[in-house]
This record gives structure tokens, sequence and C-alpha cells, in this order.
């Protein structure tokens, strides 16, 4: 179908999630911009894909592909984790599923932490030293500021984070990121 994202006038751009089941979409969206939602329910937002000319979702679009490309184990995993994840919130299973789920989901979430420090997250700074700012950037970066110990992989999140432009820094993400 169809929908439409409405904005206050004092808003010149904002990030909305588009939720459908246990599927969450980001999608950066300024006044007046046309954009195509691509998607099933029958898989995670990995799966998903938002057209638009705005650069934010161009670039998120761009890291989405990086992984599915070049990280494919750690894209599967991580649908898989989002999938088993959304049913623990799922009142149409007996509280006996709902358990499994959990233990499941933290089963998963420490095979994708993992991966994520074995392997992800040196692949997605080789990416982004050569991408402009942005802010699937300064996610990624936070992130490996708050769960990578490894000090190469620490410093070259630092190098890639000094491309932060100065009007920027106010961001609250991009604060905790410094």
């Amino acid at each position: 179908g169809k929908f439409r994202i409405a904005l206050l006038p004092q808003q010149e751009e904002e990030i909305y999630a588009l939720r459908y089941q246990h599927c969450h979409l980001s999608i950066y969206a300024k006044p007046g911009m046309k954009i195509k939602v691509k998607g099933d329910d029958a898989t995670f937002v990995n799966y998903w894909f938002v057209e638009s000319d705005h650069f934010d979702q161009k670039e998120n679009n761009a890291y989405n592909q990086f992984v599915k490309d070049k990280l494919p184990d750690y894209y599967e995993l991580d649908n898989k984790l989002r999938l088993v994840s959304g049913r623990r919130f799922d009142n149409s299973l007996t509280q006996e599923e709902r358990d499994k789920a959990i233990q499941e989901t933290r089963e998963l979430y420490q095979q994708l932490e993992a991966l994520r420090i074995e392997k992800y997250n040196a692949a997605i700074l080789d990416f982004m030293k050569d991408r402009p700012f942005s802010k699937r950037m300064i996610e990624e970066i936070w992130m490996i500021a708050n769960r990578d110990q490894i000090p190469s992989i620490v410093e070259k999140a630092r190098e890639i984070f000094k491309k932060t432009p100065q009007e920027a820094m106010n961001d609250e993400r991009v604060a905790e990121t410094k």
C-alpha cells in the first residue's frame, strides 16, 4: 500500500521508524520527498529496502549492501537473531515458547557479538574509511567504541571519527561517541 509521512512545519528532516510485525525499518525523509519501501513480513529489516534521494538513506543502503555482500555470515546471523528476538513478545506463543526464544536470543546474540569483534568491525571500518560522514557512520563508530576493546580497531575508529563535521558535534550520538 501507500503511506504518507506528515511533518510539522518546523522540522526540516527526520528519521522515521516503519514497523510492521517484527520488522523495524529506518526511513530518512524530508518534506515532499518520495520514497519507496520494499520488503515482506517473512524476513527482518536486513531484507527490506528504502529507495529515496536522501543522502543518509543512500548511505544506509550502501552499508547494508556492503554487509550483505562482504559479510554474509554476519548478515544472516543478524537476521536470524532479529527474527527469534521478536518471538519473545509474541503473545500467541506459550510462555514456554517465549522462554525458549529468550534463550535462543541470548545464544545468537553472543555468536553475533563474537563475529562482530572477530570480523565485522575491521571490515566495516575499512569500508568507512573512504565514505563521507553520515548518520550510519556515527552509529557504527558508536557501536565499536562501546563494544570493542581491541586497540587497533578503536584507533581506526578514532581516525574515521575525525571526519565528523564540526556542525554535527552537538548531535547526541556524536557526543556519546566522542
